[in-house]
């Protein structure tokens, strides 16, 4: 029987071949962003790209919460990319501090150079979900109780 070695392009020839040629960039006053998914910070950098690393971490907003997803390092699913996504959802109910920490907890010991910037972002998603209370008068501060008496 024959064995039949395959072998995957490594991170930096990918990273050559993508960072200047890419459908995912957008070059906006001398800075290169990008759009690409599992790309946290939205630069275009080979530290934060979601296309040529083996490890990434995404954070996606849903109706119901957040999904944080990262890319399995087991070489059996290397050429399986359908099968390769590790999705964690937070529901809306965690809370904010909740959803961070669980953020923290699934990228530490798998990407920690990008622990905070999930947790950051997870954190500006569940923000931009709250809305204000509906029917609810704000406390007044001392200042407004003058004017108004």
């Amino acid at each position: 029987a024959t064995t039949q070695t395959t072998s995957v392009m490594s991170s930096d020839l990918i990273w050559l071949c993508v960072r200047n040629n890419s459908s995912f960039l957008m070059k906006r006053s001398h800075t290169m962003f990008t759009t690409e998914a599992n790309n946290l910070s939205g630069k275009n950098g080979i530290r934060a790209s979601g296309l040529a690393n083996k490890k990434v971490v995404g954070v996606e907003a849903t109706e119901s919460g957040v999904v944080i997803s990262t890319k399995s390092t087991k070489p059996s699913q290397s050429r399986k990319p359908a099968t390769q996504t590790i999705r964690v959802a937070i529901k809306n109910q965690a809370g904010v501090k909740r959803a961070a920490k669980s953020a923290r907890n699934a990228t530490s010991g798998y990407r920690p150079d990008l622990k905070k910037q999930a947790a950051a972002r997870v954190c500006a998603i569940f923000r931009s979900k709250r809305t204000k209370n509906a029917g609810v008068k704000a406390a007044l501060n001392r200042r407004q109780r003058k004017t108004t008496a």
